[in-house]
């Protein structure tokens, strides 16, 4: 990383416990592996590093997650982790299909489901800010972007168990299917 901040880029590539398997998150990790390619000769501010783990829905022998587990090695190398973009269910989706917004996510949210979802703490604000406005100056994809109180609904979905103790802020980038199913 030469000394440069690293971006974490990371997904998950499993299935909760019960389902035929196939996508619990594997459309965000075919997102990361283009983000790899498209990204491969780097170049920027930051250090980048692309990370994929396996049992997010099922704990590991030590009731930790595969992002937990791979989150403490990081920490343990001491990489300086700036920030991290977690990908969450991005899929494709055509039309304005209505979703089931909880309190307070209502009052500040559109109920269209056309839109890619940045969430983070309050910890993550000022480069989720920047990243929802390069990606409105893009102009490809609706974008909606907040931070808020780690208590909210949404903002501790790294792994179902809050992560905002350990590790860089975090921002999870979803298509807000969550809501719609």
């Amino acid at each position: 990383h030469g000394g440069r901040p690293i971006l974490l880029l990371s997904s998950h590539y499993d299935s909760p416990p019960g389902s035929p398997g196939a996508e619990s998150s594997a459309s965000s990790t075919a997102v990361l592996i283009e983000l790899a390619r498209l990204l491969r000769r780097g170049g920027g501010p930051r250090a980048l590093r692309f990370m994929a783990c396996a049992y997010e829905q099922q704990p590991l022998s030590d009731g930790s997650s595969g992002r937990r587990f791979s989150m403490r090695h990081f920490i343990s190398r001491k990489d300086p982790l700036a920030l991290e973009l977690q990908l969450e269910s991005l899929g494709v989706w055509r039309g304005t299909r209505s979703q089931h917004l909880p309190f307070p996510w209502s009052t500040v949210l559109p109920s269209r489901s056309d839109y890619l979802l940045l969430i983070g703490g309050f910890d993550a604000r000022a480069p989720l800010l920047e990243l929802v406005g390069k990606l409105r100056t893009a102009g490809r994809v609706p974008v909606e972007g907040i931070a808020g109180p780690a208590f909210w609904p949404g903002l501790s979905w790294c792994d179902r168990v809050s992560l905002l103790d350990e590790g860089p802020p975090r921002i999870l980038v979803s298509d807000t299917g969550y809501w719609r199913h």
